[in-house]
């Protein structure tokens, strides 16, 4: 049956077929799949997310979902740590390539997403000017800030020098004036 696009693979299929000829069976106590909770959670997660993608403006329903149903649009510091990693690579890479422009240069950033970290650190990093292009417009000044904040936290704990390299104290003025 078609469930919101997701199709069960019936039990007689060519596949499955083969892969009894192929492998050995596995006993009945291990062929089980677990039941349960996860499973469940799941599934209505991908049947909330088939229905959000039918709808005009997706990725704003999925803001809205996630900021008032999940209450998850709040910045994880693993994804900002990512960002910071990926930021610093850019910058690493722009000193090693060419040391001439690593304190003025223009950048380019794809898919900025619903958090501009990796622009504000580009712009921290030296960047004179950066424009954001994306093909949804995400981003949304209440995400901005917690970006912003994150990083005036990691400049105050030393933690973005060390991320991404030598930081103007002029530039972190500006961004604490954000």
């Amino acid at each position: 049956p078609d469930l919101l696009g997701l199709r069960a693979v019936p039990t007689s299929s060519p596949l499955r077929t083969l892969n009894r000829r192929v492998a050995p069976r596995a006993p009945p106590s291990s062929r089980r799949r677990p039941r349960g909770h996860v499973h469940t959670k799941w599934a209505a997660k991908a049947a909330v997310q088939k229905l959000i993608s039918l709808l005009p403006a997706p990725q704003r329903a999925t803001y809205l979902f996630q900021d008032r149903v999940t209450r998850s649009t709040t910045l994880k510091r693993t994804a900002y740590e990512q960002r910071l990693r990926w930021a610093g690579d850019h910058l690493a890479a722009l000193r090693r390539l060419r040391p001439d422009r690593a304190t003025s240069f223009a950048a380019v950033e794809l898919g900025s997403g619903w958090y501009p970290s990796v622009p504000l650190c580009l712009f921290l990093g030296g960047a004179d000017r950066v424009w954001m292009l994306d093909l949804e417009g995400l981003g949304r000044d209440e995400l901005a800030a917690q970006a912003v904040d994150a990083l005036v936290a990691s400049a105050d704990d030393g933690g973005l020098t060390e991320a991404i390299g030598p930081v103007a104290d002029e530039r972190i003025d500006r961004l604490r004036a954000a």
